[in-house]
């Protein structure tokens, strides 16, 4: 018996604010629940830590690992940019 594959409103709960595209990638990839968990501690470990993760137990998870590193670099990058000051800015303060 094959583990029921993730919905929407599971990918919601675990990753909080999350775009559609991304939802649709990660049906599209047949991952379960387990997959996805599995995926995002690792992702989230090799982020924190700089642990390079062990081999993924399905084709699933080791795709979902790829677009959850895509989700977070999308994130830090949006982060980054809401941290920059335009230089006019600063300007106009003088």
């Amino acid at each position: 018996m094959s583990p029921t594959r993730i919905s929407a409103q599971d990918l919601r709960q675990l990753l909080g604010e999350i775009d559609d595209v991304v939802i649709e990638r990660i049906i599209d990839a047949e991952a379960s629940f387990d997959d996805v968990v599995e995926a995002l501690h690792d992702v989230e470990d090799e982020r924190e830590f700089g642990e390079a993760p062990g081999t993924p137990s399905s084709a699933s998870a080791a795709e979902v690992r790829v677009i959850l590193r895509e989700l977070f670099d999308e994130r830090d990058d949006e982060e980054a940019d809401e941290e920059v000051v335009p230089i006019i800015d600063l300007l106009d303060d003088r």
